[in-house]
């Protein structure tokens, strides 16, 4: 073989490299803002709803001060129903999809315990500390009751594991039968 061949040859292969490299990057450019805009996508109220197996969750929420107040503010599904952002948010999104998928093709909803799962105990099982906090970070603002101030500073200073939802259960879905403060 020539050098002028070799040359020819090596340099030939060195651009198919380049080539697949630039279209590798290209192809995970385009992977990546797909997933981005599939994460984005599915943390919709609507997309939510759309196999949510809850009769009146949406019902519910949108009576709840979590969508009907005073600000205007709405909370959405993935603000208190998943981690936050940096705290396991597509992990948490991936387990708790999974299982409402699965919910939502293999159960009967008409034969779930709705009340039950409305208790304390079946909420932190949905509803993340973490994500209250985000949204609530002044636990002590000037419109606080004198019982709300208290009820803060004991879950500020408590030893124990409280979580927000053990006095405000009713904030995301209002329920009529809970005593609203």
């Amino acid at each position: 073989m020539k050098l002028k061949d070799f040359r020819k040859e090596t340099s030939n292969k060195r651009r198919v490299k380049v080539w697949f490299f630039i279209l590798g990057i290209i192809f995970c450019v385009l992977l990546l803002a797909a997933g981005k805009k599939a994460v984005y996508y599915t943390s919709s109220d609507k997309y939510c709803m759309s196999c949510h197996v809850h009769p009146v969750a949406e019902q519910n929420w949108k009576l709840s001060t979590h969508y009907n107040n005073k600000s205007g503010t709405i909370v959405h599904c993935v603000e208190c129903h998943l981690a936050p952002e940096g705290h396991g948010y597509i992990l948490t999104k991936a387990k708790h999809g999974i299982k409402d998928l699965y919910g939502y093709i293999f159960k009967d909803s008409a034969k779930i315990n709705w009340d039950a799962k409305k208790l304390l105990e079946n909420a932190r099982k949905f509803v993340y500390e973490k994500s209250c906090i985000e949204c609530h970070q002044n636990l002590f603002p000037v419109t606080l009751s004198v019982d709300g101030n208290n009820a803060h500073l004991f879950y500020s200073e408590s030893k124990e594991k409280l979580n927000c939802i053990n006095c405000h259960l009713q904030v995301g879905h209002f329920d009529k039968y809970i005593k609203h403060k």
